[in-house]
């Protein structure tokens, strides 16, 4: 067997040496990750129970860009599960408020972008933080603009007879409506 030349590495190490370099990566990464203001969570982290709706349309899978670490809990009483980058919500999670209202989908730079949430009412929302579908408790559909889960701007509201009204919202509360007609 001829010897190695010179300022050529040993291939068999190589292997292991890029392996413990990766590792180290990765921890150094997961520290940089790991949000600062919030405590890992130790409790388990329970999914609600979601409509129909809420599930079939709102099924995002984690991105491969960021991490997912353990559930952790703010000091507000909030649990979010999910991925973070550089200790702020980033790519997919799921948030349980204190008030029982639920957040699923992908987080951008630590705020909710987009997915759905449930209200502890049972009313829904699935879209993102600009536009979407609310699902009132009554029946009533409202897409339109919206300003993270709250009809904000204009919008459609569909009655469950089939009836459409345009409408128009600020932070939730319906502040003019326009003529109605019946498509049934």
């Amino acid at each position: 067997m001829a010897p190695i030349p010179e300022g050529i590495e040993n291939i068999d190490t190589k292997p292991e040496q890029n392996k413990q370099l990766e590792q180290q990566d990765e921890n150094e990464a997961a520290l940089q990750d790991k949000p600062q203001d919030w405590t890992e969570y130790t409790g388990k982290f329970i999914e609600p129970s979601l409509p129909t709706q809420f599930r079939d349309k709102v099924n995002y899978k984690p991105t491969n860009e960021n991490r997912i670490l353990p559930p952790y809990k703010e000091s507000d009483g909030t649990i979010y599960k999910g991925q973070w980058n550089k200790g702020e919500q980033n790519g997919y999670g799921q948030m349980l408020k204190p008030d029982g209202t639920y957040f699923k989908g992908l987080w951008k730079s630590g705020i909710f972008s987009e997915g759905g949430l449930l209200y502890p009412n049972g009313e829904f929302f699935i879209g993102t933080a600009k536009y979407g579908q609310r699902y009132f408790a009554n029946g009533v559909i409202y897409q339109g603009e919206a300003d993270h889960g709250i009809p904000h701007g204009q919008g459609e509201e569909i009655y469950p007879n089939g009836q459409k009204n345009q409408a128009f919202y600020q932070y939730g509360l319906k502040v003019q409506q326009e003529s109605s007609q019946n498509n049934q």
